[in-house]
C-alpha cells in the first residue's frame, strides 16, 4: 500500500492512514478552507475485470442516500489520480469490537442493550429501504468520544440496483457471523443481517463469539446446525435476552424475526430498555443526561458501575479484520519484519476459503494452502497482500493491515473462470 499521507485530495489534506481492508485505504483527512476533519476512503486496485470499481461505486452510491443518526455520513465521492476515493464522516472513538474486548467477560447489560439497539435502529433503517448490510461486526461499529454509537462499511451492502455484484467470490463477509444460508452459498436476505445482529449480540454479551471453532470446516458445520453455548446472564432480564438470541440464530431462516424491524419491536419490550444515547466517552460512560436514567437503576445495578474509566483513542481500522491474539505460527516460518515495524509484536493471521483449498502466494512466493485455516505471523501495522488461486478459478487478491487485537477469521470464495 503506497502511503499518501499529506498528500491533496481535492479540497482535502490527508493526515495520517487509519488502515487498510480488501477494497481500499482509509485516511484521516482535514478540508483546507473549512477545517472540517473526515474519514478518505481510496480504493486500492483497479485492475480491468476485478470488479472492484464498481463495488467501490455501489458502496458509495447506497452510502450517500442514508441519512441517520447511527450510520457514518457519506460527503462526497470524488477521484485521485484515476482512483475513485469516498469522502465520509470522521468517527473517532472506539471500535464495539475493541470495547468487548475491554469487557473481557461481556458488557453490562444495561450497556449491551442501549448499543444493541442503537445498531438495530441503524440495520432497520437499512432494512425498510429494502437495503442488506451483509457485513454486520463488532468492529464495523465505533463508539464515538461524542456520545454516539456508528455504523460504518458498506463495501458489500447490497439494494435492489446492485444484485450483478453480487456474485460469487472477493469477501463475502466474515465467517464468523455468516447465517447458515450464506454458508451454503444460498440467497440470503434481511433474515441474513438479523443472524449476524444475534452473533452480535452474544459477542455483546459474553465476550465470545457463539460459533468459535479452530478449522473453517467445523465453524460451517456449527453454524448449519446453529449449534452454540448457551450463554449465562446474571440478569432479571436473562430469559428475554437468550430469547432473543435463540430466534435470531435459527438454522431455518423462516423461523428468525423477519428482518431488524420486527427484532427492534420485541427489544422495545423487554423491560425498561435503556435509552440508545448511552455511549463509551472518553472521560467514561455518559447518556443524554442523568434524568434520563431516572427509574432504570434496577436495570443498571453494580454493572454499570464496574465499568470503570474507558481510555478512547484507538483509530477506525478497516475491514477485513484476520487478527487473533494467538500464539500459534506457521509450521517452519519466520516472519520478515518490513523497516520500521522492528520491535513490533506478532500477531497470527488466519485466512480460510469455502468450496475448497486454495494455494496462498505474498510477493510471488507459496506459502501454503487453506486446506485447514491458514495462518502465519505479522508484525502489528504491517500492511500485507497475499493472493489465493486454485486451479479453473479467479485469483483473489487480500489486502489488509496486521492489528493489535481482533478475535475472527475471514473467510474467502473464489470466483469460477468463465467458459470462453
Amino acid at each position: 500500500m503506497t502511503m499518501l499521507a499529506n498528500a491533496a485530495i481535492g479540497e482535502y489534506r490527508l493526515l495520517e492512514s487509519l488502515g487498510a481492508g480488501g477494497m481500499g485505504e482509509v485516511y484521516r483527512a482535514v478540508h483546507s478552507r473549512i477545517g472540517r476533519i473526515v474519514a478518505v476512503k481510496i480504493l486500492s486496485g483497479t485492475e480491468p475485470g476485478s470488479g472492484l470499481v464498481e463495488r467501490f461505486t455501489n458502496e458509495a452510491r447506497i452510502q450517500a442516500g442514508l441519512h441517520h443518526p447511527h450510520i457514518a455520513e457519506l460527503y462526497d465521492f470524488v477521484e485521485f489520480e484515476g482512483r475513485p476515493c469516498i469522502i465520509m464522516e470522521y468517527v473517532d472513538g472506539i471500535t464495539l469490537h475493541d470495547r468487548i474486548q475491554r469487557a473481557r467477560a461481556g458488557l453490562p447489560v444495561a450497556e449491551a442493550l442501549a448499543i444493541f439497539r442503537a445498531v438495530v435502529e441503524a440495520i432497520t433503517y437499512l432494512h425498510e429501504r429494502g437495503i442488506l448490510h451483509r457485513d454486520i461486526k463488532s468492529s464495523n461499529i465505533k463508539l464515538s468520544s461524542s456520545g454516539q454509537v456508528k455504523l460504518l462499511d458498506f463495501g458489500i451492502a447490497k439494494d435492489p440496483s446492485s444484485k450483478r455484484l453480487t456474485m460469487a467470490g472477493g469477501c463475502i463477509g466474515t465467517m464468523d457471523y455468516l447465517a447458515p444460508e450464506q454458508i451454503r452459498g444460498k440467497p440470503a436476505d434481511a433474515r441474513a443481517d438479523v443472524w449476524s445482529l444475534g452473533v452480535l449480540f452474544y459477542e455483546m454479551l459474553t465476550a465470545n463469539m457463539p460459533f468459535a471453532a479452530d478449522s473453517v470446516g467445523v465453524l460451517c458445520e456449527r453454524i448449519s446446525r446453529a449449534e452454540y453455548p448457551t450463554p449465562t446472564l446474571a440478569s432479571p432480564m436473562s430469559d428475554d435476552l437468550q430469547r432473543i438470541i435463540r430466534r435470531c440464530l435459527r438454522s431455518n431462516a423462516s423461523e428468525r424475526y423477519h428482518d431488524a424491524c420486527e427484532l427492534l419491536d420485541d427489544l422495545k419490550q423487554i423491560g425498561r430498555s435503556p435509552p440508545a444515547q448511552m455511549v463509551v466517552a472518553d472521560q467514561g460512560f455518559r447518556s443524554g443526561g442523568w434524568s434520563a436514567w431516572r427509574g432504570h437503576w434496577p436495570l443498571i445495578g453494580s454493572g454499570f458501575l464496574l465499568a470503570g474509566v474507558l481510555l478512547a483513542g484507538f483509530l477506525w481500522k478497516m475491514r477485513p479484520e484476520t487478527v487473533v491474539n494467538s500464539p500459534l505460527t506457521s509450521a517452519g516460518s519466520e516472519p520478515m519484519v518490513p523497516t520500521g515495524l522492528q520491535g513490533a509484536a506478532l500477531r497470527v493471521v488466519r485466512i480460510g476459503t469455502i468450496d475448497g483449498p486454495a494455494d496462498i502466494y505474498e510477493d510471488g512466493k507459496l506459502l501454503g494452502t487453506t486446506v485447514k485455516v491458514f495462518e502465519k505471523q505479522y508484525p502489528v501495522g504491517a500492511h500485507v497482500i497475499l493472493t489465493l488461486k486454485r486451479e479453473g478459478h479467479e485469483d483473489e487478491r487480500v489486502a489488509f493491515e496486521v492489528r493489535q487485537s481482533g478475535n475472527e477469521f475471514l473467510a474467502w470464495q473464489l470466483r469460477p473462470k468463465e467458459r470462453k
